[in-house]
């Protein structure tokens, strides 16, 4: 039986849905808690953590215990505006909108989890450079 898998392609808003659902059973009191975590789980610290782990392993969701999600607090400036970035990458429409705001919630979450722009920086490269699980180049199992 093969196991099930989290898909490491795509973008914020393409992956929002199946996320909301499990972040709401987490976070069921704050309705911003759900975009909160939506974009902090596809920054690029967590994609490259996704994708890199996934070279090695079958992944399920037990990856979500070596990723510190904070609790949603609206006074923090950083929460809020993460929580306001995937709600408005859901609605993202014109030409290189979507890029942009992913941009903001690769950055904005690196300082959360107190990485340096030069870091954010390389693991995007090193993302850039780790094979999709989707990739048909990619070796098989």
């Amino acid at each position: 039986m093969k196991r099930p898998t989290i898909s490491t392609s795509g973008s914020i808003a393409r992956r929002r849905s199946r996320e909301a659902g499990l972040y709401r059973e987490i976070y069921p009191e704050k309705s911003a808690a759900v975009p909160f975590a939506c974009a902090l789980l596809n920054s690029i610290p967590v994609r490259t953590l996704v994708r890199a782990y996934s070279l090695e392993l079958s992944l399920s969701s037990h990856l979500l215990d070596h990723v510190a999600v904070p609790r949603f607090e609206p006074a923090n400036p950083i929460h809020a505006r993460l929580s306001l970035l995937a709600r408005n990458a859901a609605r993202a429409l014109a030409p290189g909108q979507l890029e942009t705001i992913e941009r903001e919630v690769d950055a904005l979450s690196a300082r959360l989890w107190g990485i340096s722009p030069d870091l954010t920086d390389d693991l995007l490269r090193y993302y850039q450079e780790l094979p999709a699980d989707d990739d048909p180049e990619a070796e098989p199992e």
